[in-house]
């Protein structure tokens, strides 16, 4: 268990006794227990003139009634999409991020390798303190990760199928975003998922996901921009020769690959929101 420090002790000793364990474990994203084993060894108590109400607030539902200041990135950011960030964290996190709902553990996070989420995490903290961890595995790359714990916005995720992503188009989430920042989105697609490809004589851009997926709303982007494209199902085996299923959804015409690499960075050169590399990427193809 890590120390307390001297913030978060300052902390308990001015908020536990006005909203007890429920409101500091969220806030300094610790268990109740912990929170509840330090306020006892450092005597501070609930006022008893409050602790009813604390009570009568956690059996209620203490999430649904408190306001957005109170977590660490707000809800209504992602309710009333207003921002070209936002569109392209929801993208990122459709294709490469992750959701956890069960009784201990709420949380919305997201997975990469350390240096371009490192890049990208300044993108994040423009909507609330996301926790940043990084670590470094035997035989893999040094990689890291952003999460929050929120309960309201991991419901609202799900209320958007989140939770399903791996084989459902995000239909309900493209209708609340704006068409002005919808190519946000597919940029944080491209980001996690995409990949543009130049060889000596072939041109790719691609997006892989899992087996199942619905790449509904890709067909339509393509559809949209009168682009051709191909669904192909991959098998690959690794190193200890476990088989993996993927599905890639891909356009080999280079005039169709400048045409995604014109919606989708359209702006960048003002908004420098993604990553570089895979910019510089279409920029090459665009120079061939």
């Amino acid at each position: 268990m890590l120390h307390y420090t001297e913030k978060e002790i300052s902390f308990l000793k001015e908020n536990y006794p006005k909203y007890g364990a429920e409101y500091c474990s969220n806030k300094l994203k610790r268990t109740k227990n912990s929170i509840l084993s330090k306020t006892k060894r450092l005597n501070i108590k609930i006022d008893e003139n409050l602790n009813s109400q604390i009570k009568r607030n956690n059996s209620l539902g203490w999430y649904e009634k408190v306001g957005d200041g109170f977590y660490n990135v707000g809800i209504e950011q992602f309710k009333k999409i207003s921002t070209p960030e936002i569109s392209y964290i929801l993208g990122l996190l459709w294709s490469d991020g992750y959701v956890i709902k069960n009784e201990k553990e709420n949380i919305i996070g997201i997975e990469l390798i350390k240096e371009d989420l490192d890049l990208l995490k300044s993108i994040f903290f423009k909507t609330g303190d996301w926790k940043y961890y990084h670590r470094k595995r035997k035989n893999k790359k040094h990689s890291a990760t952003l999460k929050t714990s929120n309960r309201p916005l991991v419901e609202y995720f799900i209320s958007l199928d989140f939770d399903k992503k791996s084989y459902i188009s995000p239909s309900k989430l493209l209708t609340k975003i704006p068409s002005q920042f919808k190519h946000y989105f597919y940029r944080g697609i491209v980001d996690g998922d995409g990949c543009f490809y130049m060889g000596e004589h072939t041109n790719i851009f691609s997006i892989t996901s899992s087996s199942d997926q619905d790449w509904k709303y890709v067909e339509e982007l393509f559809d949209k921009l009168h682009l051709k494209y191909n669904v192909v199902k991959k098998e690959h085996k690794n190193k200890t020769g476990k088989i993996s299923l993927s599905s890639v959804i891909y356009v080999c015409n280079i005039k169709d690959i400048l045409a995604i690499g014109k919606y989708i960075y359209n702006n960048y050169k003002n908004d420098n929101i993604g990553l570089e590399r895979k910019y510089l990427k279409y920029i090459n193809m665009d120079k061939r």
